[in-house]
């Protein structure tokens, strides 16, 4: 497990990453292709050990619905989507790579009643 400290960095980085006037807003629609917007504001807004708190913890409101088996799933995602393109660098091409349009938690609150 990644130290406490190193993750809530991690999460500053992120939030002055999403701050940041010219790139922020991309940086923002990215991350919410991942997160639910609630987290994404508490990325942005920080400070980072909030932020670690807030992805950790199960919260189930009308604004922001995030389980640890959610948490789960997109870790899960990522590292899969990490070891593929790790593969394809290795195979000494250039990845012009995006996220892909479906990549996100949020496919799975797509039957929820909105």
């Amino acid at each position: 497990e990644i130290p406490l400290q190193q993750r809530a960095a991690c999460a500053s980085l992120l939030g002055k990453l999403v701050s940041q006037p010219m790139h922020g807003p991309r940086v923002a629609i990215t991350l919410a292709r991942f997160l639910p917007d609630g987290l994404v504001s508490a990325i942005r807004d920080g400070p980072g050990e909030m932020v670690v708190t807030a992805l950790e913890q199960t919260t189930e409101t009308p604004e922001l619905v995030w389980t640890p088996a959610m948490a789960a799933s997109l870790a899960a995602q990522i590292s899969t989507m990490a070891a593929d393109l790790y593969r394809e660098q290795m195979k000494g091409r250039v990845v012009d790579w995006d996220v892909p349009e479906q990549a996100s938690a949020q496919q799975e609150m797509r039957d929820e009643p909105q």
